[in-house]
């Protein structure tokens, strides 16, 4: 599972990655820390945010710094292939859609 400064703070983690923690029925470990942005609207605070692989939908949406996009989107998939065992797999693609704000 993937936390947020916000999360690791509110559960008192200086340094929560390799931490097991309930999250539902099953104990998850944290895998990694993200910098807090906005979720919902932006007058309401930064909230907790989890984020964990379903594989009933998975989905990754990952912001790229406009430098090298494509590079650091073979990565991503380079490492994505690498966590996902199952038998899918071989089918992992991806779809790249560039917005500008």
């Amino acid at each position: 599972m993937i936390i947020n400064e916000t999360a690791a703070k509110m559960m008192g983690f200086a340094d929560p990655v390799g931490r097991i923690v309930m999250h539902g029925p099953d104990p998850k470990e944290i895998i990694g820390v993200v910098r807090d942005f906005k979720y919902g609207s932006l007058h309401t605070p930064i909230e907790l945010v989890f984020f964990e692989y379903q594989s009933i939908n998975p989905n990754i949406v990952v912001r790229l710094a406009p430098d090298s996009p494509q590079n650091t989107l073979g990565q991503l998939l380079a490492c994505i292939k690498s966590i996902i065992r199952d038998t899918r797999s071989s089918s992992v693609t991806s779809t790249m859609t560039t917005t500008t704000l």
